[in-house]
């Protein structure tokens, strides 16, 4: 059971992402280098993966759409038309001819302008979101729960007025209702445009867990770009040279981050003469500046012996860059393993449940490694398990990127 909601709200989270980073140039240029990480796996593994996050942003989109159809029934905009009322008394400026008309029962006709329920904002609307509703399922293959939130939307939708109107969504931004409409529409569009259709072929047991092993290490590298900004970091532009994925800098120390791929600066040179580029160790996530280097490995398991390898794993690569400290990222660890290390793996994480998630260990030449738990399923409600995650990985950049900036930079001129 728990495996499952880790699984649904892993899904969730990322696909939530990818409708939120191309929202903004800034942040779909980051949601572009993602998608470009994917494209160096295998091409079965890529639509896999893609058609998971693909089916899980239609899903975001679908909600906030239906929401946005929901409020604006619900504040109902009161649009007023000029017309005539008939009254004993005068409400607006006197119409003689039609006053004349109803003499004989005592009545006043004056023309006022009256409240009426077909503002052009309402059918700019109602468009806008038959047109997203059309898109959602061409897009998403039928998939069961997109096709349940269409049906849902749909009846919302059916409470707007129909009507012909110029107005376009460059008119409407002072309507929150309607940017989101003309957001959810634009993003589905986008989608549309570039091919993207989730396919129906069946997922094998080796493809799920390949989906889900590159659906957590996308989370990471989402959780690293917003944690990197709220350090104070601003996105650069990269040289086109193949090296690294995203450079950053706060003004005072400039950032390189490797994605998934070999850096430059590993200290494996060469095999019997031939360059051994091939067997160079690729972390997660590389991170370096002036001053610190981090290696960043991510393990979606909760088998000690899968992250006890990790472990190790991650020390090597700790030496391999020289980096000042190493990450490991995990879900969890169930059972208590089979050999010692594995037992010491499985109480590093019973420490790590008692006191909040993570565990530094120390190395005798200054060095750190970090484990940190980073479980989508800790809590049930995807965004809370989303948050403890953010806390955790932050206090360790933080204390990696700032506060051991001076021990780091010791070392380095040791």
């Amino acid at each position: 059971m728990e495996a499952e909601i880790r699984r649904k709200n892993l899904a969730a989270l990322v696909g939530r992402r990818y409708f939120q980073y191309q929202l903004t140039e800034k942040r779909r240029e980051v949601a572009d280098i993602l998608e470009n990480l994917l494209r160096r796996a295998d091409d079965e593994a890529v639509r896999l993966t893609a058609d998971v996050i693909i089916v899980e942003a239609v899903k975001v989109a679908l909600r906030a759409l239906g929401d946005a159809v929901r409020r604006a029934v619900k504040e109902r905009l009161v649009y007023r038309e000029f017309g005539v009322v008939y009254d004993r008394d005068l409400l607006g400026a006197l119409d003689v001819a039609r006053s004349i008309a109803v003499k004989g029962q005592s009545l006043i006709a004056s023309l006022t302008y009256l409240p009426a329920l077909n503002a052009p904002e309402y059918f700019l609307l109602r468009k806008l979101a038959s047109k997203s509703l059309k898109l959602a399922k061409s897009i998403s293959g039928e998939d069961s729960e997109v096709m349940h939130l269409i049906n849902k939307v749909s009846k919302a939708v059916k409470r707007l007025p129909r009507g012909y109107t110029t107005l376009s969504c460059d008119d409407v931004e002072y309507i929150s209702w309607l940017r989101i409409a003309c957001t959810v529409s634009r993003f589905l569009g986008t989608l549309k445009r570039r091919g993207a259709r989730v396919g129906r072929g069946g997922k094998g047991e080796k493809s799920v867990v390949f989906i889900d092993w590159k659906l957590y290490e996308i989370y990471i590298y989402y959780l690293l770009y917003e944690l990197l900004e709220s350090l104070g970091f601003r996105r650069l532009r990269c040289p086109l040279d193949g090296g690294p994925d995203l450079c950053l800098s706060d003004g005072r120390q400039r950032i390189e981050v490797y994605l998934n791929k070999p850096a430059p600066c590993s200290i494996v040179s060469e095999y019997d003469g031939v360059p051994a580029d091939k067997v160079r160790g690729r972390p997660d996530a590389y991170i370096r500046s002036d001053v610190v280097r981090i290696v960043i490995e991510a393990k979606f398991s909760t088998d000690p012996s899968y992250i006890t390898a990790g472990r190790f794993k991650t020390m090597a690569y700790v030496y391999e860059y020289g980096a000042d400290a190493g990450v490991l990222i995990f879900p969890s660890i169930e059972g208590k393993g089979l050999d010692e290390e594995e037992k010491s793996t499985a109480e590093l994480y019973q420490y790590m449940e008692r006191y909040g998630g993570m565990v530094t260990i120390h190395l005798r030449d200054g060095r750190a490694i970090y484990l940190i738990r980073i479980d989508p399923a800790e809590r049930e409600v995807p965004v809370e398990s989303d948050e403890i995650a953010r806390s955790r990985l932050r206090r360790a950049l933080e204390q990696i990127i700032i506060r051991d900036k001076t021990s780091a930079t010791t070392r380095r001129g040791a």
